[in-house]
C-alpha cells in the first residue's frame, strides 16, 4: 500500500512540473511576439525618418549663370546648404562633377558656389555637379550626395543666320495681291526658351512696294503685281 501512495505521488509530481514548464513555454512565446512587432515598427519609423531627413537634407534653389560674365570677382551662383550643418564649424563642403575645382569652386564651410572664369551657353548650355556635406573630424560623409545643374543665361549675341544665301522665286505676271512668292526661314543660336533672344521677326530692307513678307512665318507675297516683274 505504502508503494502504490509513492507511485501515485510521483505521477501526480511529473504531471505538475509538465503543466508548469508547457505554461511558461507559452508565457514567452507570448511575450517574445509583441517585442518582435515593436521592434519592426521601430525599424520602420527609423527607415522613414532616415528617407525624409535624405530627402529634404539639403536645401539649394535651381542654380543659373549668366553667360559671358566680364565681372573681374568670381560670378556668384548660389549657396549649397545641409540642415545637418549646425552652424558650429564641424561640416565641410565638397563639390564634384563637371569643371568642380576649375570652372566651379566651394566654399568648404559655408557652401557658397561661384564660377571662376566666363563660360559660353553655346559650347556647353549646362553642367552636373554634386555636393556632399562632410563631418571635419572623421572625413564621413553625413548625408547621400546630391546632384544638381547649373544652367547658363543665355545673352543675345548671335545673329541670325539664313537657311540659304540667296532666294529665287517667280510668280505669273497680273497675278492676284497677295499671291504667295515663297518662303525665307533664319537660324539663331541664342536660347530660344530665356527671354527674345532667339525670336525672330521677318522684315524687308529694300523691295518696297512690289514685296511684302510676314513677321511671323517669312513668307513672301506680292501685294501690288506689275507686267514682267519677276
Amino acid at each position: 500500500r505504502g508503494e502504490r501512495i509513492a507511485e501515485k505521488m510521483r505521477t501526480w509530481i511529473v504531471l505538475l512540473l509538465w503543466a508548469c514548464a508547457h505554461q511558461s513555454v507559452n508565457a514567452v512565446a507570448l511575450s517574445r511576439g509583441p517585442v518582435r512587432r515593436k521592434t519592426k515598427e521601430i525599424e520602420g519609423r527609423q527607415d522613414k525618418e532616415l528617407l525624409r531627413r535624405s530627402k529634404r537634407g539639403w536645401m539649394w534653389r535651381q542654380f543659373f549663370l549668366q553667360e559671358e560674365y566680364t565681372g573681374t570677382d568670381h560670378q556668384y551662383i548660389g549657396k549649397l546648404h545641409s540642415d545637418m550643418d549646425r552652424g558650429d564649424g564641424t561640416v565641410m563642403y565638397v563639390l564634384t562633377g563637371e569643371g568642380a575645382g576649375t570652372i566651379f569652386v566651394i566654399d568648404v564651410n559655408s557652401g557658397d558656389l561661384h564660377a571662376t572664369r566666363s563660360l559660353d551657353r553655346e559650347e556647353k548650355p549646362f553642367y552636373v555637379l554634386r555636393a556632399q556635406a562632410v563631418d571635419k573630424k572623421t572625413g564621413l560623409p553625413l548625408e547621400p550626395e546630391t546632384e544638381f545643374i547649373v544652367k547658363l543665361h543665355d545673352i543675345n549675341d548671335n545673329e541670325p543666320k539664313f537657311d540659304k544665301e540667296v532666294y529665287t522665286a517667280s510668280v505669273p505676271e497680273r497675278s492676284h495681291i497677295g499671291t504667295y512668292v515663297t518662303q525665307v526661314t533664319a537660324q539663331d543660336a541664342d536660347d530660344e526658351m530665356f527671354g527674345y533672344s532667339a525670336k525672330l521677326a521677318y522684315s524687308i530692307s529694300q523691295g518696297h512696294p512690289y514685296f511684302s513678307v510676314e513677321p511671323n512665318t517669312g513668307h513672301f507675297r506680292f501685294p501690288r503685281v506689275k507686267k514682267h516683274v519677276q
